[in-house]
């Protein structure tokens, strides 16, 4: 979820809510219309209430499919107490809803099924959002991404939801929007596998773009708007760090897209001594990243860049959980087949 406040983006991907109370219960159910029921801890089903007895507040639910809408045939029916288990209104099926404020009824059924119905193949929508929270769902799949155009100087409020979205509006926070200017932060957090790397390559692709885009802006232009520098941060020991200054005074053509390029690149050999294959994710980050861009104060064109590096799972050095593997690295080493790299770890 993104959550901004205090001049700052907070990128956060998590699971569901917990699940409503019986204090959250409609106030009056009409028979005939759509509701959802929790089973168990985790799951919702979808049901019709065919009649209600408001002196005993029983209901008759006619479990329905989800896909079409009809009462499944044949039918299976259960009799509740509503009070002892709540029931919650559906909204209309088939439509789904960018931003989830824009949903009639509100509820922890009601966003997963958004969420789910937006995700789905046949959609290919895996983010949303809720008002200022942007809410991404892992499509285990490669989708093509949008135009970065369609986003860079545009009106955000005519733009789907996409990581793009909350790094254009990180970046006119800081460069462009009065009297705000001023450093923007995105966290990116969720559990194994929900795509916090592929989220963060995402977001830096953007950025380096983004700043290349305003830079040339400006020398078009001719004007120099009176910015302040940035730190764009995703999640502290220094591991690397880059500038505009290391770049040879001979080389012509230096910018943020080619510093953009070194930081990307480092991403891969940070996996190999960081990352593992666990039950849950083939490329499962087991440490956190701590990402600074740092972005010139008169085009806020990018000029330097550091990763730092915590909470490293050294534990899995030596004891690695059952079935799962050890640090990339290792498998990387025996499978290069060097005889001078693996003969003194004999």
């Amino acid at each position: 979820m993104l959550n901004r406040c205090n001049g700052s983006t907070h990128l956060e991907l998590s699971a569901p809510a917990a699940a409503m109370t019986s204090d959250d219960q409609p106030e009056k159910i009409r028979v005939g219309d759509l509701y959802w029921k929790q089973i168990g801890s985790n799951g919702w089903v979808l049901g019709k209430v065919s009649a209600y007895d408001a002196d005993t507040t029983t209901a008759t639910f006619d479990l329905v499919d989800e896909d079409s809408g009809d009462v499944l045939q044949p039918v299976q029916q259960d009799l509740i107490n509503v009070t002892m288990t709540p029931i919650f209104p559906s909204n209309p099926l088939f439509s789904t809803c960018a931003d989830m404020t824009s949903l009639h009824h509100l509820h922890e059924a009601a966003l997963a099924k958004n969420l789910q119905d937006r995700s789905v193949l046949s959609n290919q929508r895996p983010y949303t959002f809720m008002a200022n929270v942007l809410i991404a769902i892992n499509p285990l799949r490669y989708l093509e991404e949008p135009d970065k155009d369609g986003y860079i100087g545009q009106s955000l409020d005519k733009c789907p939801p996409h990581p793009y979205h909350v790094a254009e509006s990180a970046y006119r926070q800081l460069a462009t929007v009065r009297p705000v200017m001023q450093n923007q932060s995105i966290i990116i957090s969720g559990e194994s596998g929900s795509g916090k790397t592929e989220t963060s390559k995402i977001i830096l692709d953007f950025l380096t773009v983004r700043a290349m885009s305003h830079r040339q802006s400006v020398d078009d232009s001719g004007n120099e708007p009176e910015v302040t520098r940035v730190s764009v941060r995703h999640a502290p020991r220094v591991l690397s760090s880059f500038s505009s200054r290391d770049a040879p005074s001979s080389v012509v053509g230096w910018s943020s897209v080619t510093l953009g390029d070194r930081l990307m690149e480092t991403i891969p050999i940070l996996e190999s001594f960081g990352n593992a294959k666990t039950h849950r994710n083939h490329n499962s980050s087991r440490f956190g990243k701590y990402m600074r861009l740092q972005f010139s104060s008169r085009h806020h064109h990018l000029t330097g860049a550091s990763i730092d590096t915590y909470l490293l799972e050294k534990s899995r050095l030596v004891h690695p959980p059952m079935g799962e593997r050890n640090f990339h690295i290792f498998y990387e080493l025996l499978r290069s087949g060097r005889v001078d790299l693996l003969d003194p770890l004999h």
